[in-house]
């Protein structure tokens, strides 16, 4: 078992999508349009009915809901929009007078990929949680 466990944990050290700048965030994306899937399908099959026993949970008409995650929405992509274009900039200045390797730094980076995961998750998310409630 150990010898499985040390010959995937060196394939995977050694591969190209453990060090991509988009490896991270496409694994959150497929975990968050899952969740959609799940919670739409939950939300599909309880109905509206169950919050109405539960008093501090507010319910809202579907336009109301859409409404609210379309702000959502286009408030963390203007956020992801304003955060990677003021961090290339910077960087772009620094790799200028430094050179390139510092941004393979940026690259590599799991904070990095982890944010842009984030981002790009919770904007999927609303999407594809309003176009399915929307078709109901």
């Amino acid at each position: 078992m150990t010898y499985v466990k040390n010959g995937l944990y060196k394939i995977w050290s050694k591969s190209k999508l453990n060090s991509s700048y988009w490896f991270i965030p496409s694994l959150m994306t497929v975990g968050v349009i899952l969740l959609s899937i799940a919670s739409v399908r939950v939300d599909t099959s309880l109905g509206p009915d169950w919050m109405r026993g539960i008093s501090w949970l507010y319910s809202n008409e579907p336009a109301g809901s859409r409404a609210l995650l379309s702000t959502i929405a286009g408030s963390m992509i203007t956020v992801a929009g304003v955060t990677f274009s003021m961090t290339l900039l910077s960087f772009s200045h620094v790799s200028s007078q430094i050179g390139l390797r510092i941004l393979n730094g940026f690259i590599e980076d799991r904070g990095n990929q982890i944010t842009l995961g984030t981002f790009i998750t919770t904007l999927v998310f609303f999407l594809l949680t309003c176009s399915k409630n929307g078709s109901k």
